[in-house]
């Protein structure tokens, strides 16, 4: 679940957190999607694998 989302354009854009239960770490989530395309469907890119990994979902956010 993303904590911030922003539009920018015709870009949405969302940012959150990620519970690793094995390592009882947190880490950083980033998604874009592009609303309006010339397909008439929208595309994203997610980013799942950003480093570090934090403590607290405070940190990762």
């Amino acid at each position: 679940m993303a904590s911030h989302c922003e539009e920018r354009g015709q870009y949405l854009i969302e940012a959150g957190a990620l519970h690793l239960m094995g390592a009882s770490k947190w880490q950083s989530r980033l998604t874009t999607t592009q609303l309006c395309c010339s397909t008439g469907l929208s595309k994203n890119q997610s980013f799942p694998s950003l480093t570090p990994l934090f403590d607290t979902v405070k940190g990762a956010q």
